[in-house]
């Protein structure tokens, strides 16, 4: 004797329903709005500034770097306009290997007429003492459009 069975599945479905208002309170705490609005400022020239982080170093030929306002007290983003290169050599095997993969190459050479630097090491006391001429209250226009350019990307 045979006997056929047969199964089905029901396919099973699940709704959630939220309902209340976002909070007023939402994005609102001032250090984070500091963080998304500040805007930079001040003009500080350098020439041949090296600095050196980790297996990375950035040489900053000739150019002007612009501080966003400090939060909480710490200055942490820079933008430099201008002439410069960057240079990673990995010092761990395993990363020597995963760039090789990535890049085809175990070092990385770039140059560049503008990045934005996000740092909470104290760099900018740095790049400020190292800066040959004084400061100017505003950001030249090069270094507003790089951070703008920045802000879009991020």
């Amino acid at each position: 004797m045979t006997v056929a069975v047969e199964l089905r599945l029901e396919v099973q479905q699940t709704s959630a329903e939220v309902s209340g208002k976002v909070s007023r309170f939402a994005n609102s705490d001032p250090d984070y709005v500091a963080l998304r609005s500040g805007v930079p400022g001040g003009v500080f020239h350098v020439e041949n500034l090296e600095i050196k982080r980790d297996a990375g170093r950035f040489v900053f030929e000739s150019g002007d770097f612009s501080f966003l306002p400090p939060v909480i007290g710490r200055t942490i983003k820079g933008i430099f306009t201008g002439n410069g290169w960057f240079h990673l050599t990995p010092r761990i095997p395993l990363e020597v290997e995963q760039l090789k993969k990535i890049t085809g190459t175990t070092e990385i050479d770039e140059t560049f007429r503008f990045v934005v630097l996000c740092f909470t090491d104290g760099s900018d006391g740095e790049i400020v003492s190292a800066a040959k001429r004084g400061s100017s209250p505003a950001a030249p226009p090069a270094a507003l459009a790089a951070f703008q350019e920045f802000r879009q990307r991020a």
